[in-house]
């Protein structure tokens, strides 16, 4: 069995054929057409870097370093020699041969152990830091550093001492992978984020919301999949600061450069059908209104629909005749 295929508007100028081939014993045999004239000619396409950040970090991020010693540990004289002496291509070797996780997980941890240190003076001059300061007003109230040795520390604005994040909140162990790895951004790079407001206060998500726009101002590619209509509709906000003036914004407790065009921002609905879902763009107005959220507005008419009946039936009200 052979399939061929062959992708519309080659970025090579040409078809780039797939073939992929099924012999009698069920062995797959892939071939890609022309590749070897891509190498020699490097004219294969290019992405800017990636940053990945999956749902459920929080528990990684409390347990990263204990479970990277455990194999150190236990395995240090079963590898090579080299390999010793560098603790973080140990933790490579072990993560990629010994622990087995989900793909997204592993790609997760690599990009943690490509953080070389994370400091106070590190995070001062990185490309976002004025994005991680939002981060650190609006939603940690404080800030996170991590060590040569992947320890992670958490200072609170106001603390004497800072503390281990295994001692932290949920809320910090969740937001300081976003933290942490935003600091390798640069402009042109993509910021993946599932469930940015995982155990974070509704206020704390509206700073997450500030947060992503300063790094769409910054030149960032952001997205995020989010069950929260808090962070999409304080997004949509933002659209409604672009058409103020610099002090008008500040007034709003604003920055004077903090808001979104319209086409820095695209929310879409994951709208449930048939055979699956479908992506239905919802509309923001150049004032930040937005069409309906239909989830979100349906929850809240039930509720209230809810309340209604149980005040009725305490007698809290009168009935209201059904029509």
């Amino acid at each position: 069995m052979r399939f061929v295929l062959r992708p519309e508007g080659d970025v090579f100028g040409d078809t780039l054929e797939l073939e992929i081939r099924i012999d009698k014993s069920g062995a797959v045999i892939p071939r890609l057409h022309k590749f070897e004239e891509l190498l020699k000619t490097k004219k294969y396409p290019t992405m800017k870097p990636l940053i990945y950040i999956p749902a459920e970090r929080a528990g990684i991020m409390r347990t990263h370093k204990q479970l990277l010693r455990l194999y150190i540990e236990a395995k240090l004289y079963d590898v090579l020699p080299l390999l010793r002496k560098n603790r973080k291509q140990l933790a490579q070797f072990m993560m990629s041969e010994k622990i087995k996780l989900p793909g997204v997980f592993v790609t997760f941890l690599d990009q943690i152990l490509a953080v070389e240190k994370f400091t106070l003076e590190e995070r001062k001059k990185v490309f976002v830091a004025p994005a991680l300061e939002l981060l650190e007003e609006g939603v940690l109230r404080g800030r996170l550093e991590m060590g040569e040795d992947l320890s992670v520390i958490y200072q609170e604005i106001g603390a004497e001492k800072p503390i281990d994040l295994i001692n932290a909140s949920s809320m910090v162990s969740e937001v300081s992978a976003i933290y942490l790895l935003s600091g390798m951004l640069e402009k042109g790079w993509w910021l993946v984020i599932e469930e940015p407001e995982a155990h974070v206060h509704p206020r704390g998500q509206m700073g997450l919301a500030r947060f992503m726009a300063a790094l769409a101002r910054l030149g960032v590619n952001v997205i995020a999949t989010t069950h929260s209509d808090l962070i999409a509709l304080k997004l949509a906000q933002m659209v409604g600061l672009a058409g103020l003036r610099p002090e008008d914004r500040v007034k709003l407790g604003y920055r004077e450069d903090e808001y979104l065009t319209k086409e820095e921002l695209a929310l879409y609905f994951m709208e449930p059908a048939e055979n699956g879902s479908v992506a239905r763009k919802v509309e923001v107005s150049e004032t930040g209104e937005v069409s309906e959220l239909p989830t979100y507005s349906k929850v809240v008419e039930e509720m209230y629909g809810e309340a209604v009946k149980l005040l009725e039936l305490h007698g809290k009200i009168p009935k209201i005749p059904e029509s």
